[in-house]
């Protein structure tokens, strides 16, 4: 499976576009403020922790579909291209996200490879901007957003 996932800082918004064999889903949303508020102050608008939450929220709202799967997950981010990749990151909160990632990916038996893709061709970036014209040309189905209550216990 084929999974996109982006991010925006201003608002904050996190989305996951997800391709299987015979449809694509995609979920998007405003990150909780329980989350928001666990992670460090910072003045780049939290955007590596949020395309890191980003992958966390494909991972859960779409569980039923990664279950024992493989899945490609592409993100437009450098850094939580690597530190999803590494499964790890330096700072606390980062960590902590990444940590959430693995954590669902083993309890759900799937078997994640990350990967980087431009942002000119990542088609999340669409609904992380609000924007589903192109998605609902693809006849794309919208689920609601779903955080795992792993992710939620340890942030």
């Amino acid at each position: 499976l084929h999974m996109f996932v982006d991010a925006a800082g201003c608002p904050a918004r996190c989305a996951a576009v997800l391709f299987t064999e015979d449809q694509c889903l995609y979920t998007d949303g405003k990150p909780s403020e329980r989350i928001l508020a666990n992670l460090l102050q910072r003045k780049d608008s939290q955007i590596m922790a949020l395309e890191s939450i980003a992958i966390a929220l494909g991972m859960s709202t779409f569980a039923p579909e990664l279950h024992k799967r493989k899945v490609i997950v592409f993100s437009d981010n450098t850094a939580a291209e690597a530190a999803t990749r590494r499964g790890t990151a330096k700072a606390w909160d980062h960590c902590a996200i990444v940590h959430q990632v693995w954590t669902q990916a083993v309890m759900n038996r799937t078997h994640l490879w990350i990967e980087r893709v431009d942002s000119e061709s990542n088609i999340s970036d669409c609904p992380s901007r609000m924007r589903y014209t192109l998605l609902e040309e693809l006849g794309a189905i919208w689920r609601a957003p779903l955080v795992s209550h792993i992710f939620l216990d340890d942030l």
